[in-house]
């Protein structure tokens, strides 16, 4: 069982196993981001326009694909009453306002419940109502949260066995915290009991379960053995003395096993002396369809003669939280001092996506290069992938000192990638440093693109190795042989 699905991680690493004889289901629970749906993997669509919080998946056409049966999406009420066989459970019958309080149940600490009301506030209001909806979002969370624990409280002591049932809370906080020695708290975690007992009877049909993110919090409070994924998870959050770093911590210190996806996190695996971690490259989908771009990408590339492709989302700001930040000034400035001594038509393409797009747009204007440079909508997969190999360089983030999912698509499309690392903990994960060229400063960025746009020799140097680095070291057929090795393992 995969348990979250931010990113896709589950659905990829599901149908991984799956093409190894290794039964699957993924819970995506109150999650309906259009980034964590099977659809945005392997459908091709009119993507212009899309709302990316809540698709509207029934009214789109997906050209024939169907959402796979194993992928359970919905409410986690409804989720587990039907993954338990029992259609009378009280949570399949949910109303409007159980349905809200699921949510909060099930994302109590994440950022989840968050976009939500972000996102529901917005549509209420208008975007331009940041500051209103930002007001709202703030106030409406913790009342929220406030209502989730009287829900609990209130329908607990309703029950016979409501006063066992919060024995039996204390009794696992308490060896929860004597296992990990992360002193979490009843108020933190009791939202996450509220399905306990489903939990509990659906985890005895799983040999191994897998929890992404923090979603391991459902195994661990039902006694269950799991491994924990992290996609960038422990890298700032278990160190934050908070509820959600608590957790955080506490998933991850008693997980039997410990999926690490980002080289620079097991820096932070040892930090917290996580007792099984091992390193496995994030699923990228190589399932490759060839789809038409529409003209609003394209119509601005034809005549280019060196196309410059960033695709991460726009975070940066003066703070550089490693968590978030990805560097794209550094980016746009670099572009715009090759673009002014470069002999060739150049153009950058950006993405309209993430929290400092405004910042991005200002700078652009302030540099003058608005004629060089093309926004285009976020991209699903299989037209991430045309994209990427319509263009001759991709840059990825220059933040963190490590490569994801994007950088590692464009190794496998044969690119030329730009992309901070720091050679320490790649060479602790893999026997080969990947072979993406390292910036960390905005000259690096225009020295690095002025050289790949004049070294054509150079360039297809760099466009073979990355392509036969990836099938070495990257590929899926690696990812589901350790997957599939650390399942066997867990479920002896």
């Amino acid at each position: 069982m995969h348990i979250g699905n931010i990113a896709n991680n589950a659905y990829l690493n599901a149908k991984l196993l799956l093409q190894h004889d290794v039964e699957s289901d993924v819970i995506c629970a109150d999650y309906y981001h259009i980034m964590g749906t099977p659809e945005w993997e392997d459908a091709v669509f009119d993507f212009e326009g899309i709302d990316h919080f809540n698709p509207d998946w029934a009214n789109l056409d997906l050209q024939g694909f169907k959402r796979p049966d194993w992928f359970h999406s919905g409410a986690l009420g409804e989720i587990l009453a039907e993954l338990a066989g029992d259609a009378s459970a009280p949570e399949q019958k949910m109303g409007r306002l159980s349905r809200i309080i699921g949510t909060a149940h099930s994302h109590a600490f994440g950022g989840t419940l968050e976009l939500l009301l972000t996102d529901a506030w917005t549509k209420l209001f208008g975007s331009k109502k940041k500051s209103l909806i930002d007001l709202l979002t703030k106030v409406s969370v913790p009342i929220l949260r406030v209502i989730c624990h009287l829900h609990f409280y209130a329908e607990s002591a309703l029950k016979k066995n409501g006063g066992d049932r919060f024995a039996k809370i204390r009794v696992t906080l308490d060896q929860i915290n004597s296992r990990t020695e992360c002193d979490l708290r009843r108020s933190e975690v009791v939202p996450y009991f509220f399905h306990q007992a489903l939990w509990e009877r659906i985890f005895k049909k799983y040999d191994a379960v897998i929890g992404y993110s923090i979603d391991g919090i459902y195994p661990l409070i039902c006694n269950k053995k799991y491994i924990a994924f992290e996609h960038g998870t422990i890298r700032k959050i278990p160190f934050v003395d908070d509820a959600l770093g608590r957790i955080c911590k506490a998933v991850y210190k008693a997980a039997d096993k410990i999926i690490i996806t980002n080289c620079d996190n097991v820096k932070a695996a040892e930090k917290l002396q996580l007792k099984d971690y091992r390193f496995i490259p994030h699923p990228i989908n190589e399932e490759v369809q060839k789809v038409p771009l529409p003209p609003s990408c394209t119509e601005r590339l034809h005549g280019q003669d060196f196309i410059v492709f960033h695709p991460a989302r726009h975070h940066w700001d003066r703070h550089r939280d490693p968590s978030w930040e990805k560097g794209n000034d550094k980016i746009i400035a670099g572009f715009a001092k090759f673009r002014k001594a470069a002999n060739v038509k150049t153009v950058l393409v950006l993405t309209e996506w993430g929290l400092t797009i405004e910042q991005s747009r200002r700078l652009i204007k302030k540099l003058g290069i608005e004629d060089s440079v093309v926004w285009i909508p976020v991209l699903p997969n299989q037209h991430m992938i045309e994209m990427i190999s319509l263009s001759h360089v991709v840059v990825d983030q220059i933040g963190v000192g490590a490569f994801g999912s994007l950088a590692a698509k464009s190794l496998m499309c044969g690119k030329a990638t730009l992309c901070h690392i720091d050679p320490e903990p790649h060479r602790a994960c893999f026997d080969v440093i990947p072979p993406l060229i390292s910036v960390e400063s905005h000259i690096d960025v225009a020295d690095r693109l002025q050289q790949l746009a004049s070294d054509i020799s150079y360039r297809n140097h760099i466009e073979n190795v990355s392509r036969e680095w990836y099938l070495q070291h990257h590929s899926n057929k690696l990812i589901a042989e350790r997957l599939v090795g650390l399942i066997q393992e867990i479920a002896a």
